[in-house]
């Protein structure tokens, strides 16, 4: 018999109480602050591990944390003109594709704001594409030119 009252009550009567409420609300946002804590640490502390381990004096990997710390590995890279061109190549296209990607995007921000249009739709469609294309296929689609092409020192397949 209570279940029909329950079904036929209105939203208003089902309310939780204020008190309820605001307890609710702060155990969510104490569950939401927790959350976000752990995974900006489950992001961020294998990045600060690295780092510190990029310091290490050994010649190996070993335990963390290092017992010696050296610039050692730095100096063995900058030492090394084969991971300097590397380090040049990758800069100077890090700098050319993102100041191709800012003109181009800055355009057709421009050009998609002017109204709508005939393609306007699949133009947006087009340019937003990047972003809902997962990663992974990308990747999976790129592994055979990969595998063609003769990169030094990695085994053949």
């Amino acid at each position: 018999m209570r279940s029909r009252a329950l079904l036929r009550a209105s939203p208003a009567t089902l309310r939780a109480s204020p008190a309820m409420s605001l307890a609710a609300d702060r155990a969510a946002g104490a569950a939401f602050r927790l959350l976000f804590v752990m995974s900006v640490l489950f992001l961020v502390l294998p990045v600060i591990v690295s780092v510190l381990l990029s310091f290490d004096n050994r010649q190996f990997l070993g335990p963390f944390p290092p017992a010696q710390f050296s610039l050692r590995w730095y100096r063995a890279f900058f030492d090394n003109p084969a991971y300097l061109d590397g380090l040049i190549v990758s800069l100077k296209l890090a700098v050319i594709s993102t100041a191709i990607s800012t003109v181009t995007g800055a355009c057709a921000a421009y050009v998609l704001s002017l109204g709508r249009w005939p393609g306007r739709d699949t133009m947006e469609m087009l340019f937003l594409s990047p972003k809902f294309v997962p990663t992974v296929v990308i990747g999976l689609k790129a592994q055979p030119l990969q595998y063609s092409m003769p990169i030094k020192g990695r085994p053949s397949a």
